[in-house]
């Protein structure tokens, strides 16, 4: 391969890349808001911005992070209903703050947009052991 060819492919490796950062940035839906986040049921379990796949026994990813301002959408990837809320889940399982998803089958899916930076624990209250960190930030202002 020549050093032109080389550039080339390299090139055109980091426009892909930028695509996928471009595509995975989610898009807004709004329904209930306030000044922290926006809860929003989706009807479909398509993804096009930063997804968990709900399994069995874990999410898939179980930890993420996003800029403030986007949104997650969790969908059942396992047939089975989930309904998340913050606090941990296992023995130790608790409750806190406002996001509930109320249940969600599989053929349905929760959208969640961060507003403010912070980290929140969620878990599955159907199944205890699936729990999630989200980690929200701000980012750099030029």
């Amino acid at each position: 391969m020549t050093k032109s060819s080389r550039k080339k492919a390299l090139y055109y490796v980091g426009l892909a890349a930028l695509a996928l950062f471009v595509g995975l940035s989610g898009f807004m839906i709004t329904s209930r808001k306030n000044n922290h986040h926006t809860n929003t049921p989706a009807q479909q379990t398509v993804c096009d911005g930063i997804c968990v796949a709900l399994r069995a026994e874990k999410a898939d990813p179980d930890t993420i992070t996003v800029k403030a301002g986007e949104f997650v959408q969790f969908n059942s990837a396992d047939g089975k209903t989930h309904r998340l809320s913050l606090g941990k889940g296992g023995e130790d399982h608790d409750h806190s703050g406002p996001f509930n998803s109320g249940d969600f089958k599989a053929d349905e899916a929760w959208r969640v947009q961060f507003k403010e930076p912070g980290t929140f624990s969620f878990h599955d209250h159907y199944n205890p052991d699936i729990n999630i960190l989200v980690v929200v930030y701000n980012p750099a202002k030029s």
